[in-house]
Formats: structure tokens, C-alpha cells, sequence
């Protein structure tokens, strides 16, 4: 009999650890099976959704939600997608991934709508992403087994958008919600910029301008690209397509982006609607914003989000994460991170992904990690290529405040433009039809190019029609941080104008350090480096919904508010700022004669203009003040 009884504790022993072993495993894909289910809606609308679910069945998961517009190929039970989550952490934790197709794209039934506007809060019988989600959570939550209640959604950039609308969907089991580099507000983020079109989104129109039809999984077809044979991005279009007006004879003619975009110029209703910042209110689970200071396409929503949501939820403190990451680039470790010829620092996705976003889910979703801190705001200073953690995103005063004064001889200074200066200026030659690059590389390309935002500004000083003013050399850094004021005193004798302020770290002129050089080849001595650039056409200056001519040779203010940064300005360094008319062709160009639509006009419209910056223009930083840190780390 004991013999017996040693038997079955050894046996019950031995099971209890294989049982513990297997809960502690650090899973991989393969660990997970994957099932696919077409979910209802309450409209009658079939919704793809592929689950992953971890093959150990011995404890319970949550469920984190993606929902995307670009698919989730390859499609079939038996074939899974390449990152069922780009978080390492999360995945070998063990999670219940969720992928979904939204309304109206790829397997999924319905329209597709882009920033579908928020309805169903004021219209009960509506639907919209909101009821989606909530529909699709509710689902999971009886029937997918081994949840254990909980909810988490997440996604990147259009996938953000819908991650952010999720926060107010209402349903109570959705616990925490990371929008990360979101789509926002399409005329100020992605196909717009300040009332300017982005040309680089062009050629991917089709990609979310074309409705496709139900329980399909063929990917989106460049039809637009497929006419053009000139591969020199900055010739063809400037002169195989010239004017926007043409570009029909390019354009997929079922494209109905493309035509919306070209009837509605003015922030008008349409766009209006479709701005889901002002709807971002009665949010009771926890929030992780996340976005990259190199970001051109989505830092607006990234910011917007975190702003709308902190300002309209008393009840919720949000984090924040910003690195310096381009687009998407935080979801994938590279090691040693770059953008083009400019370092930032080694393993900065594992710390995010390891320190902030595993345990900002684990906490909210399984009640673990609790004894991880997790910084409130962690900004990453792109300048001393450090984090700054903070309690809550710092503040700008007046006594934080630093400006720059445009002058003679191309100075920015401190000292207030005098009443005479004022009524001087550099005057020069803007030509729509010679327009200025934003990039050295000439390539036709696909895709929102990255490269650029750290290119060195020195192929475009030269230029008679770029501005440049620069201070001094600094005698001690200065540290900057949020957005950036710019007022412009200008004149034009045409009636339209783009105004674009590129704000420049200029280096030193003794050698860079080895350890910051990522081409040997590339000169980093006296390397003009972009900290930050916005732009805001003209006739926008006083309402983006009333568009204004300008009076001929009246000197006029133009202000731009440049979108935020955590920059320091190293001693030795100078600050420049460059001022120009046209960024081409990342942007449309301006005909500078005034027309009712842009995307109407001839190409007989785009004429030369002769403008005058004056000299009591400026630009404002906001100082960091010691008082605001937390900690500050090297990771």
C-alpha cells in the first residue's frame, strides 16, 4: 500500500510540473492554431476573422484585437500570417490574437468607408467601426474558449485608427487599447498636409480607394503606376502628369478617393465628419499611445489622439510613447536603429516592446506586472538620444519660451526686429514649374518614402529660392520640446502660395564621432539634419474651411504651427531654419495664382511669383525646464 501511495504522488508530482512547465514555456508561432470564422454583425454583415489561440489549454487568455484594412494573407485555415503578433514578449507569454478584415475590404462583406465617421453615438440604429468592434468582441467573448473576459486592441497606423475608435466603443470587456502611429484626420494627416496633397500617396490611392468586392484576397492592384514607364520620380511628375487636373489619365477611373479628394479641396463637411478626435470622449479603459518623432505620415494622429483623449476623459491619465522611429518602425528590432545617414541608438523596439507595451497589456489584461513601473509619457530626445520619462507631457509657458528672430545676412538672433528692419526683407523668385525637390534621390517611389527626413539639407541651401537663416554657434544646448511656432511676415505679387519652415540641426564642422556615423562615406561634418517641417498653403492662412487669395505685393502673416519634437541642440551646433515654397515631389505644388480648386487647374496656371520674407518674422521653442523630469534612462 505505500509502495502504492509513493507511486501516485510521484505520478501527481510529475504531472503537476509538466503542467507548470507547459504554462511557463515561452511560445512560439508555432504553438498556436489558428481558426477562421466569419463574424455577424448587426446589419447582417459578414466580418473575416482569423484567431490564434495557444494550443495549451490549462489556463485562460485574453483576447487582443487587430483590425485592419490591408488584409490578413495568406488566408486559410492551415496558413498563418507571418507576425500574429510583432510583440515577442506577448506572444511567448501566451495571448489569444485576433485578426479581422474590416467592413468592406478583402474577405470581409460590406462598403469600405475611409475614417469612416463616428454615427452610431448619436444614432442608435447606426452602424460604423464602433458597432463593429462591439459587435466582434461580443462574439469573441462566447465563443472563442480559454478567454479569460478580458479585451486589449492594437494596431498601427490605418489598423490604429481603428484601435483608437475601439476606446469608445463602450464595450466593458475591452480593458486596454494601444492606437499606435493612428490615421486621424485625413485632411491634415496621410493625404494631406495643412490643405497641401501629398503626391507621395499617389501612387497607392488605389489601395484604399477602390471597393473590392465581398470574400476576396486579392491584393489591390497599382493601377495608376502600372501607365507610368519614367521611373525619375521628381520628371514624371512634374512633366508627364503636370497638373493633378491629369491625373485621370493615370488614375483607376472606379477610384473613389480620388474623386472625393478632388470635390471636396476645403476642409469642408466631408472631411469634417470623418475627424474622430472630437468624438474621443467617456473612455473607461486604459489607454497606450504610441508614435515615432520621424513619423511624416501619422505623428499628427499620434499627438491628436493622445491630446483629445487626455483633454476629454478626466477619469483616464493616458501613456505615451514616442521614439524616433519612422512610420511602423518600433514593431521591428533592427539593432542599431537608423534613418538614412543619422544613428539613434541600439535595441530601442526591445525596450519598448519589453518594458512598456508587454506590461501595459499584461497588467490591464491578465493582472500581472504589476510591480513593473511604466512610465506615464517616455519621449525619446532625438538630439542627446536619450528617453525622458515624465508624469504627465510637459506643459509650454511663457517663461519656457525662446524665440528666434529672422534678420540681415541670414540671422536668427534674439533681438526683436526693429520698426525700420520690419520693413525690409529678402526678396526672391518662387517657379512651380522649377519647384524645390525634397530629396536628392529622384526615384519614382511606391510607398511614403522615410529616407528623406534625415537627408542632409545641404543639396537644397544653395538654392536662390530656399531661405535660410541660422544662428550662431551655441554656446550651451538647448533642449526643445513640443510644438513649434512659426510666424511668417510675407508678401507675394502673385495670389497664392505654399509657405513651408524646415527647422535644421546643423553640425559642427570638427569631426563626428565613428560611433555616429553610418556611412563612412557620407560627409557628417557640418550635416544639415531635419528636427522638424510642416508646411500650410496659403490661402489657408485664416480658415481651413474659407480659403483666401492674398493681396498682391500686402504684406501678410502667415502662421504655422510646426507638430512637436523632443530635440536637443547640442553646444557647438547650429540651430537653422529654412523657408521655402514648394517640397516637390512629396507634395503638390501650388500654381501661385490664386485658383477655386488646385486639383482643377490648368497647367497654363502655374506661374512664377516674386515674394518677400521680411525680417520681423520669427521662430518660438518651448525650453525644457529640469522641474518636468521624472528620470531619464540610456536604454
Amino acid at each position: 500500500m505505500k509502495s502504492g501511495n509513493h507511486i501516485v504522488v510521484i505520478f501527481v508530482f510529475v504531472s503537476l510540473c509538466l503542467v507548470q512547465n507547459a504554462v511557463a514555456q515561452k511560445l512560439t508561432k508555432e504553438d498556436y492554431t489558428k481558426k477562421e470564422v466569419y463574424i455577424e454583425m448587426r446589419d447582417g454583415i459578414q466580418l473575416y476573422t482569423a484567431i490564434y489561440t495557444p494550443k495549451n489549454s490549462t489556463k485562460k487568455y485574453p483576447i487582443i484585437l487587430s483590425r485592419t484594412t490591408w488584409g490578413n494573407r495568406p488566408y486559410g485555415a492551415d496558413k498563418k500570417h507571418r507576425y500574429i503578433s510583432y510583440n515577442k514578449t506577448l506572444l511567448a507569454e501566451g495571448n489569444i490574437f485576433v485578426h479581422q478584415d474590416v467592413r468592406g475590404r478583402f474577405m470581409s462583406q460590406g462598403e469600405f468607408d475611409n475614417t469612416r465617421p463616428v454615427v452610431s453615438t448619436n444614432n442608435p440604429k447606426a452602424v460604423d467601426e464602433l458597432t463593429d468592434t462591439y459587435d466582434s468582441v461580443e462574439w469573441l467573448l462566447k465563443n472563442v474558449q480559454h478567454n479569460n473576459g478580458n479585451v486589449g486592441v492594437l494596431g498601427t497606423s490605418y489598423p490604429g485608427f481603428y484601435a483608437a475608435l475601439s476606446a469608445i466603443s463602450g464595450h466593458p470587456a475591452i480593458k486596454a487599447v494601444s492606437p499606435q502611429a493612428p490615421v486621424c484626420d485625413l485632411f491634415f494627416d496621410d493625404i494631406h498636409r495643412n490643405g497641401t496633397f501629398g503626391i507621395y500617396f499617389w501612387p497607392s490611392l488605389d489601395a484604399i480607394g477602390i471597393q473590392t468586392p465581398d470574400n476576396t484576397d486579392k491584393w489591390w492592384d497599382m493601377y495608376n503606376l502600372s501607365k507610368v514607364k519614367n521611373k525619375d520620380g521628381y520628371d514624371f511628375y512634374l512633366n508627364d502628369l503636370g497638373s493633378l487636373k491629369n491625373s485621370d489619365k493615370f488614375m483607376n477611373p472606379d477610384n473613389f478617393l480620388w474623386k472625393q479628394i478632388v470635390a471636396h479641396p476645403n476642409y469642408d463637411n466631408f472631411w469634417q465628419e470623418r475627424n474622430p478626435l472630437p468624438h474621443m470622449k467617456n473612455i473607461h479603459c486604459e489607454v497606450l499611445v504610441v508614435g515615432g518623432w520621424n513619423d511624416m505620415e501619422d505623428l499628427y494622429g499620434t499627438l491628436g489622439f493622445f491630446n483629445a483623449i487626455n483633454d476629454q476623459n478626466a477619469n483616464i491619465n493616458p501613456y505615451l510613447v514616442i521614439g524616433p522611429w519612422a512610420h511602423g518602425d518600433y514593431r521591428y528590432e533592427r539593432g542599431a536603429y537608423a534613418i538614412g545617414n543619422v544613428y539613434f541608438g541600439k535595441n530601442l523596439t526591445t525596450y519598448f516592446q519589453e518594458k512598456i507595451e508587454a506590461p501595459f497589456f499584461n497588467r490591464y489584461l491578465k493582472g500581472t506586472d504589476k510591480d513593473i513601473e511604466i512610465p506615464k509619457i517616455s519621449l525619446f530626445d532625438t538630439g542627446s538620444l536619450k528617453w525622458k520619462h515624465f508624469e504627465n507631457y510637459p506643459q509650454a509657458t511663457a517663461k519656457n519660451e525662446i524665440t528666434y528672430y529672422t534678420s540681415e545676412k541670414g540671422k536668427l538672433s534674439h533681438n526683436k526686429t526693429s520698426t525700420t528692419s520690419a520693413t525690409k526683407g529678402i526678396n526672391y523668385v518662387s517657379d512651380p514649374n522649377k519647384p524645390v525637390p525634397y530629396s536628392a534621390d529622384r526615384t519614382l517611389q511606391k510607398y511614403s518614402p522615410k529616407l528623406f527626413i534625415a537627408e542632409d539639407q545641404r543639396f537644397s541651401s544653395s538654392r536662390t529660392d530656399v531661405i535660410t537663416f541660422s544662428t550662431e554657434t551655441l554656446q550651451n544646448d538647448v533642449e526643445v520640446f513640443g510644438a513649434i511656432e512659426a510666424v511668417l511676415q510675407v508678401a507675394t505679387d502673385q495670389t497664392d502660395a505654399d509657405w513651408m519652415v524646415k527647422v535644421i540641426d546643423v553640425y559642427p564642422n570638427e569631426e563626428v564621432a565613428d560611433s555616429l556615423k553610418i556611412n563612412k562615406n557620407v560627409l557628417m561634418e557640418g550635416y544639415e539634419r531635419i528636427v522638424r517641417w510642416d508646411v500650410i498653403r496659403g490661402r489657408f492662412r485664416e480658415s481651413f474651411e474659407s480659403p483666401k487669395p492674398f493681396v498682391p505685393n500686402q504684406k501678410t502673416k502667415v502662421n504655422l504651427n510646426l507638430l512637436d519634437v523632443m530635440h536637443t541642440f547640442k553646444k557647438g551646433h547650429k540651430i537653422m531654419i529654412q523657408i521655402q515654397n514648394s517640397y516637390f515631389p512629396y507634395l503638390d505644388r501650388n500654381p501661385q495664382k490664386y485658383v477655386p480648386n488646385i486639383y482643377k487647374a490648368d497647367d497654363s496656371d502655374f506661374t512664377k511669383a516674386n515674394h518677400t520674407i521680411f525680417f520681423d518674422s520669427y521662430i518660438k521653442f518651448n525650453v525644457v525646464n529640469g522641474q518636468y523630469h521624472k528620470k531619464n534612462n540610456d536604454e
